[in-house]
């Protein structure tokens, strides 16, 4: 109704509403090691923007995403936005970062003599193997201990390890100083007979 009491009535104009995105976010593995690939993949949309607990790590049209610096418990969702401007967010993607093994490998001695029996000992995995010199002498098992006697002098004694969730790691290795065993000859001094014949009568001296 106007000032001067004269009634109207107006057309509304249409309204269009657009729909939201639907989007979709898949993770090529959702339980990794340290410093491994993961690759996410979206849908939904015509552009995107990734975001690891919230932060922005990659925004534009290419629908997929690859990191190796996730951390344990990372959130990993995508921003999708349709051709019509409309935006939603995905739920999240939660990723397991297992840890790498972490422990020691030791020798009793680090010197040692020719032929002698030496044992090194691992810890902190679930599966070992040991090598000489880069060389496998002991495959993959849950053996955590690896003796030899052949050693040679400067060898170097390095174990590859498996956690549990087939995480890997090598502890820094361990340099074997080997000492040789005395060389020379032992003879004998006799007078019986034919000198040093080393055939001799009873109670006589053998020098």
């Amino acid at each position: 109704t106007f000032a001067n009491g004269c009634p109207a009535t107006f057309t509304a104009p249409a309204v269009t509403v657009n729909p939201l995105p639907v989007p979709t976010l898949l993770a090529s593995t959702a339980s990794v090691c340290p410093n491994t690939n993961v690759t996410f993949t979206a849908g939904g949309g015509v552009s995107y923007i990734f975001k690891v607990n919230g932060s922005s790590v990659q925004s534009g049209v290419s629908n997929t995403y690859t990191t190796n610096i996730l951390t344990n418990g990372a959130s990993v969702t995508v921003e999708a936005t349709n051709a019509n401007g409309c935006k939603a967010t995905s739920v999240p993607v939660i990723i397991t970062v297992n840890a790498s093994p972490s422990g020691t490998l030791t020798t009793p001695s680090a010197t040692v003599c020719a032929a002698s029996n030496v044992t090194f000992t691992a810890t902190g995995g679930a599966t070992y193997q040991f090598r000489v010199n880069g060389t496998i002498m002991q495959a993959f098992s849950a053996a955590n201990t690896y003796t030899t006697s052949t050693l040679v002098n400067a060898s170097v004694v390095t174990v590859d390890v498996l956690s549990a969730s087939g995480c890997p790691a090598t502890y820094p290795g361990l340099f074997m100083m080997v000492t040789p065993l005395p060389t020379g000859t032992l003879t004998a001094t006799e007078n019986s007979g034919t000198s040093n014949d080393n055939i001799i009568c009873p109670g006589l001296p053998v020098n």
